[in-house]
């Protein structure tokens, strides 16, 4: 799941609700708590010079041009650094935080590139490094962070294109604020949400990247308020570990996955995530020692998928579960490089029982898509099917 779509386009997407769900679990205040006193002071409150909005037009014809003429550095920085950024922590428009974020967005892709483009997002990624990190409310803060993330090299020439994500947000930021001990789980999960984008736009990530992702994944939830948005860290840091697609030392990124998958009080969904990122990496030649033994915590994973839908099937979160199980087991259809762990599975019966498990996953899939089941049928031939996997030998 993740909010940087919403928060980047305004867009009310399941996806994005279901973040933003995880932000309110961990701190971040609707708009109905806001004002509330920080500890210690109230929050930080930089002054907004309304007289600014003049000169729109003209920073407008900056970004459209790309570069500066005489005099104009000093209006531009101005407009920005006192009306545009400033504005952001402003009580009064803090509800429009969404907009904020959409209106430098567009400015950016005015740009495109080039001079101002590049002032511009320095401007940015300086000003926001401090709100994010600083004594400003927690939704001016998780926005700052989710603006980083969205951060480019330059805005791709075609709508077809991907971006470059801004290598200094990634080093200098959003890597920093998930170690950082004093900032809270809001902006650490708004932090993930940039480190994901990197990963999975192909950005180069630093060795230190790997290290910390593999930290969070073998993290254990502790239950209490903060719970989902420490569980939906781990699922973004096992992406991003399976978008990276290296097995690490020895196999220590498969092994921190796999900790993930067989981690049974952990919420389905992350398990499932955790499964489809094994199906990601990119085991080569190397083989992986764990396979088998992981071989057999994807078939739990798929029984416990099975025996959630026991009182009547919902299609499409099966369908999703299982999806995810097949990626982990039998890799990424159309990326040879991305084979899955059931290759890796060994000699002696380990082959069989791979082909007993992807046939049975190939079953109940079909089963999911037959619309000429009704609800009572499907939950028993799901229940079946699931038998059949329990009854595998390995």
């Amino acid at each position: 799941m993740s909010i940087a779509n919403h928060f980047r386009y305004g867009c009310p997407t399941v996806r994005s609700i279901g973040l933003l769900a995880v932000l309110f679990s961990v701190g971040f205040a609707p708009c109905s708590a806001l004002g509330q006193p920080a500890p210690g002071g109230g929050y930080i409150v930089d002054p907004v010079d309304v007289t600014q909005l003049q000169n729109k037009s003209k920073v407008s014809a900056i970004l459209r041009k790309g570069t500066f003429g005489a005099g104009e550095q000093d209006m531009f920085d101005k407009y920005y650094e006192t009306y545009a950024l400033a504005r952001w922590s402003d009580p009064k428009t803090r509800h429009l935080l969404t907009t904020f974020r959409r209106d430098l967005d567009r400015d950016l892709r005015t740009a495109k590139r080039g001079s101002a483009y590049n002032h511009l997002r320095d401007l940015i990624l300086t000003r926001f490094t401090t709100t994010a990190s600083q004594n400003y409310h927690r939704a001016v803060r998780v926005n700052a962070m989710l603006m980083i993330g969205e951060l480019n090299e330059a805005e791709p020439a075609k709508l077809a294109e991907n971006p470059v994500p801004h290598a200094a947000a990634l080093q200098t930021v959003l890597l920093p604020a998930i170690q950082a001990a004093t900032q809270p789980d809001a902006v650490k999960v708004a932090a993930m949400a940039g480190i994901a984008r990197h990963a999975r736009l192909g950005a180069p990530m630093p060795p230190s990247v790997q290290t910390e992702m593999i930290t969070l994944v073998t993290s254990e939830t502790a239950p209490g308020p903060s719970a989902d948005g420490r569980a939906w860290m781990r699922v973004q840091a096992a992406r991003v570990l399976g978008a990276m697609g290296s097995l690490g030392t020895d196999g220590v990124v498969p092994n921190a996955i796999a900790r993930m998958v067989a981690d049974e009080p952990l919420r389905l969904a992350a398990r499932c995530a955790a499964a489809r990122a094994l199906g990601e990496l990119k085991y080569g030649g190397a083989g992986w020692r764990s396979a088998g033994v992981t071989v057999l915590s994807l078939r739990q994973l798929a029984l416990d998928a099975c025996d959630a839908e026991k009182d009547g099937v919902l299609r499409r979160r099966l369908a999703s579960h299982l999806s995810s199980i097949s990626t982990g087991l039998g890799g990424n259809p159309n990326d040879p490089t991305e084979n899955g762990i059931g290759p890796l599975a060994g000699s002696g019966s380990g082959p069989q029982f791979v082909a007993g498990l992807t046939a049975s996953l190939g079953a109940l899939e079909a089963l999911l898509i037959d619309e000429s089941l009704d609800d009572l049928t499907l939950t028993e031939r799901v229940g079946q099917e699931a038998d059949k996997i329990r009854a595998l030998a390995p």
